[in-house]
C-alpha cells in the first residue's frame, strides 16, 4: 500500500462519521429532485477595409441602386456576399439576385449589414434590428446551413451570434435573428455563413422593429405567493435572458437581493460539462471527450474504458448517488482537503462496489464527475480553478463564479467568496458559486451557439453536443449536464439543470430563452417545491409572457 493511500485512509477514517452521514443526506437530496475571431475583421462604411474580402465606401455606394428599399426595410442581394477565402473563389457565382455554391463542398462567405443611403442607417439605428436570410435548397436531399452574425469594432468582435438550421430538398427557407441590440452605436455587421452543395443564398433583409417588452409580473406574483405560503423558504431570486437581447428580466423577493451569490449544487453540472468541451475543442490540446480516459491518464488504473462523454452523461457504469452501497476511497470526492489531483488518482485506481461496464447503465451523478475534473487537469496541465479561468471566467468576463467544496461544512458557508473552502480540490459536480449575472451570462452563450460577447467559448457543435440525449436506451433524457424535456411532438425543447439547494438553470431552444433561479435552501427543506413551481409553473407563464409579446411583431 502506497504511503498516498496510507494518508488517505487515515484521514477518511477520521472522516467517516461525518462523512457518512453527509452522503447519505446528498444521496436522498439530489435523487429526490428529479478563440479569438480577429480574422473575420470587418469595417464601418467610413471606414477603409482591413481586407480585401470587404467592402470600401467607392465599393457600396456603386452597388446601392441594387438594393430593394422603402422605409421599413431594404433587401440586400445575395451578390453582395463574398467568399472568405481565394480557395474557394471559383466555387462560388453570383448575379443580380444571389449567390450560389456550385461546388460539392461547404463554401464560407461573408455578407455586409448594409443600408441603401448614403449615410448608412445602422450607424444611426434604434438598438435593436432584425435580419432574415433567404436560401434555396437546389438539391432533393437535407442540409445544413451553419450562420453567425458578427458585430464588430474594427478589427476586434464585439459579439456573435451563431445560427444552425435545416433546410429540406428543393426548400426555400431564411435563417432569422430578431430583435438585435448592438453594443455600441460605431460598429458593424456583417454575416459568416456556411453555404452547402447547391445552395443558394438569395437575399438578406434587414429591418429595424420597437424593441420587444416582456411583462413578466403574472411571474414575479406567483413566485411572492409562492414565499408567502411557504414556512420554509425565506428568499428567491431569477433571471430571465432572451438570445436576441440578452438580460431582459431580474427580480428578487424575500430576504434575496439582485446580487445574491449562492452554492449551485447540481446545477454546477452544466458548467462543468462546458469546460470539458472546451478543452476537447482547443487545437492545442491533445483530448477528444469520445475517447477512453486512459488514454490521457498516465497512471493504471480500473475505470481507464470510459469516455468523458459517458462520465458527463452518468452513462460510465461508476456508481452515482442513485445506487451507491458505499463511497470507500471514493468519499474524497466530498472533502475540501488535498488536491483534485489526488482524489481523482484515488477513483481511477479504486474500484467503488457496484461498478458495471461503461455504457451499460444510468447512474445520476457521484465520482464519475471528479473522474472527468482530474482527466481536464490531466489532458491541460491546468488546475481545474485554472481551467475554470481560462475557459469560461476569463472570456465571459464572470465575477464571482468558482468551484470549492463545501459538502463537509455548509454551515461555514456565509454567502461570500472568501468563505468558500475546498478550491484545490473542488467538487466538480456540485461545488459551484454563482450570481445570477454571472449564469445569465453561460446559458446566454448556449442560446447563441457558444458565444459569450465578442468571445466564442464553444462552437456550435460543442452547444448540440452537450444537448444530445445519451440516455435514450435508459428511457432517461439527459444529456451532458443538461436534463431533456420534450415538446407535444417529441421534439426536445427544454433543457434544465437543478441542484439540491434549489437552483435551478434552464434553456428554452424552441423560444430562444433562458433563466436561472436561486433557493439558498441549505437545509434542502424546500428546494423540491421550488424545482417543482419553476418547471410545472413558473416556466409556463414565461413563455406565455415571451409568445405573447412576440405575438405582436410585425
Amino acid at each position: 500500500m502506497s504511503q498516498q493511500t496510507k494518508m488517505f485512509r487515515e484521514k477518511w477514517v477520521k472522516f467517516t462519521f461525518i462523512s457518512g452521514v453527509i452522503a447519505f443526506a446528498l444521496l436522498f437530496i439530489l435523487t429526490k429532485s428529479t478563440f479569438s475571431m480577429s480574422d473575420f475583421e470587418t469595417t464601418s462604411i467610413d471606414e477603409k477595409p482591413t481586407k480585401k474580402l470587404f467592402y470600401n465606401n467607392e465599393w457600396i455606394e456603386k452597388n446601392r441602386s441594387n438594393i430593394q428599399n422603402n422605409d421599413d426595410y431594404w433587401v440586400i442581394p445575395g451578390s453582395f456576399c463574398k467568399s472568405t477565402s481565394s480557395s474557394s473563389m471559383d466555387v462560388i457565382s453570383s448575379s443580380e439576385v444571389g449567390l450560389s455554391n456550385t461546388h460539392d463542398s461547404v463554401a464560407s462567405i461573408i455578407c455586409p449589414i448594409i443600408s441603401s443611403k448614403v449615410q448608412s442607417n445602422i450607424d444611426k439605428a434604434p438598438t435593436t434590428l432584425g435580419i432574415k436570410i433567404l436560401f434555396k435548397n437546389n438539391l432533393e436531399r437535407e442540409q445544413t446551413i451553419t450562420c453567425t452574425l458578427m458585430e464588430t469594432l474594427f478589427s476586434s468582435v464585439a459579439s456573435g451570434f451563431t445560427k444552425r438550421t435545416s433546410i429540406t430538398g428543393l426548400e426555400s427557407k431564411t435563417v432569422n435573428w430578431q430583435s438585435i441590440t448592438r453594443t455600441s452605436e460605431n460598429t458593424s455587421l456583417n454575416v459568416q455563413c456556411n453555404l452547402p452543395e447547391n445552395v443558394d443564398l438569395h437575399s438578406i433583409t434587414a429591418f429595424y422593429l420597437e424593441r420587444i417588452t416582456y411583462d413578466f409580473t403574472r411571474v414575479d406574483r406567483r413566485f411572492q405567493e409562492f414565499l408567502n405560503n411557504s414556512d420554509d423558504t425565506q428568499g428567491v431570486s431569477y433571471t430571465i435572458v432572451d438570445a436576441d437581447l440578452g438580460t431582459v428580466h431580474e427580480a428578487a423577493f424575500g430576504d434575496h437581493d439582485i446580487d445574491l451569490i449562492a452554492m449551485l449544487a447540481s446545477t454546477s453540472k452544466v458548467p462543468s460539462s462546458m469546460l470539458l468541451v472546451a478543452i476537447d475543442e482547443d487545437p492545442s490540446v491533445n483530448f477528444s471527450v469520445s475517447e477512453e480516459i486512459g488514454n490521457y491518464i498516465p497512471w493504471e488504473g480500473v475505470y481507464g474504458d470510459r469516455t468523458t462523454i459517458q462520465l458527463l452523461s452518468n452513462t460510465s457504469g461508476i456508481p452515482g448517488l442513485e445506487s451507491l452501497e458505499e463511497y470507500d476511497l471514493h468519499l474524497c470526492q466530498f472533502q475540501p482537503f488535498g488536491t483534485l489531483e489526488e482524489c481523482g488518482k484515488l477513483i481511477y485506481q479504486n474500484e467503488v462496489k457496484g461498478t458495471l461496464p461503461a455504457g451499460s447503465v444510468y447512474d445520476y451523478g457521484g465520482s464519475q464527475w471528479q473522474l472527468a475534473g482530474f482527466v481536464a487537469e490531466q489532458v491541460t496541465g491546468k488546475s481545474w480553478k485554472q481551467i475554470v479561468e481560462h475557459y469560461l471566467v476569463e472570456p465571459c468576463a464572470l465575477e464571482v463564479f468558482e468551484f470549492g467544496n463545501m459538502w463537509s461544512s455548509l454551515g461555514a458557508w456565509d454567502g461570500t467568496p472568501d468563505s468558500l473552502r475546498g478550491q484545490s480540490n473542488p467538487n466538480i459536480e456540485g461545488g459551484a458559486i454563482s450570481n445570477m449575472r454571472d449564469y445569465a451570462k453561460i446559458l446566454t452563450a448556449h442560446l447563441r451557439g457558444g458565444w459569450c460577447g465578442g468571445n466564442r467559448i464553444l462552437s456550435i457543435d460543442g452547444v448540440e453536443k452537450l444537448q444530445t440525449n445519451r440516455a435514450e436506451e435508459f428511457r432517461r433524457n439527459y444529456g451532458m449536464g443538461w436534463r431533456i424535456s420534450y415538446s407535444t411532438d417529441k421534439t426536445p425543447y427544454l433543457y434544465w439543470d437543478p441542484g439540491a439547494f434549489g437552483a435551478v438553470a434552464w434553456i428554452d431552444t424552441s423560444r430562444g430563452i433562458g433563466g436561472y433561479m436561486a433557493i439558498d435552501d441549505y437545509d434542502t427543506s424546500s428546494s423540491s417545491a421550488a424545482i417543482n413551481l419553476l418547471i410545472f409553473e413558473v416556466i409556463p407563464l414565461i413563455e406565455s409572457a415571451v409568445d405573447t409579446a412576440r405575438g405582436r411583431l410585425p
